[in-house]
């Protein structure tokens, strides 16, 4: 009688138990263990998934598959789940920091005001935050993981934003930007003194009214006080020699002194306020125009 030993497949390979005596009396019978498995032991049954986080692809020899080591990281920008054979790179409009990651939830979103439009044929484009590219100023992004540079969005008028915005921003009370795309607050231009601004353009203040610069809404445009008004809504004037303002409404004129009445000073405004700042002209002179500042000499 024959005394038989068997003898163990060695480390990286391993052979299934079998009913049948052909399967195991041969080395070859032995098969080396495929990619993304290792065997450590002798004598192995089955192969061992390489842990997640870590890739094996086979070079078709048993020393590439006999210890765990032969299982390698994943490298930052890429993942696996055990028994992989291949990390798997974060995606368009992710990256990861992690090296060995275990899974697809270590690939984080860009964040909002920035994209990531590379695909997965490039680890390099994904392993850091500086991967997702920044929204320029006059744009904004209020998505996480973005995969395009469209996710840009320009801000419409009115509106401004500076780099990585996820939001546009109106421009300052009184200022306004008339184009789409306006980068910075820096670029919104203030309105001019007798204009007031409203959303993309400085609106011209009513007839007979001012505003100072940079004003908001139409509200900004007020009427000149008594003794005072307007001809370019910029500035208030004290009315002229030979006139009175007596209303506060809009008014680009002020009302003459009628004829037989003068007004010649020069003063202030509460100079020019009523009716009854015109003086009558005195004894021996006369005025038959309205809006005078002297009266004339009466013929003998």
């Amino acid at each position: 009688m024959c005394l038989c030993l068997c003898r163990p497949c060695e480390p990286g390979k391993y052979l299934e138990s079998s009913s049948d005596h052909t399967d195991h009396n041969a080395e070859d019978d032995c098969t080396v263990c495929p990619s993304g498995r290792f065997a450590a032991s002798w004598g192995s049954g089955a192969c061992t998934d390489c842990p997640a986080g870590k890739a094996l692809v086979t070079n078709g020899a048993s020393s590439g598959h006999n210890t765990l080591t032969d299982c390698k990281d994943c490298a930052v920008g890429s993942y696996s789940l055990a028994g992989a054979t291949t990390c798997t790179t974060c995606g368009e409009g992710k990256y990861s920091t992690t090296a060995a990651a275990e899974s697809s939830a270590a690939c984080a979103k860009c964040p909002t005001g920035r994209y990531n439009a590379v695909g997965t044929s490039d680890i390099n484009a994904h392993n850091g935050l500086t991967d997702c590219l920044i929204c320029g100023g006059g744009t904004a992004n209020p998505n996480e993981g973005s995969d395009s540079a469209i996710a840009c969005v320009a801000c419409v008028a009115g509106f401004y934003s500076d780099a990585e915005a996820s939001t546009c921003v109106d421009c300052p009370n009184g200022k306004i930007s008339s184009s789409t795309g306006t980068s910075g607050v820096g670029n919104c231009q203030t309105c001019a003194a007798g204009k007031y601004a409203l959303v993309s353009n400085c609106v011209t203040c009513p007839t007979g009214k001012y505003s100072a610069e940079g004003q908001l809404g139409d509200a900004a445009c007020t009427n000149c006080g008594l003794g005072f008004y307007t001809s370019d809504q910029v500035n208030c004037l004290i009315c002229p020699t030979g006139k009175y303002s007596d209303t506060v409404e809009p008014k680009t004129a002020c009302q003459n002194c009628v004829a037989g009445k003068y007004l010649d000073t020069v003063g202030t405004s509460f100079d020019h306020i009523a009716e009854s700042d015109c003086d009558a002209c005195p004894t021996g002179r006369y005025t038959s125009s309205t809006g005078t500042t002297t009266c004339t000499v009466s013929c003998e």
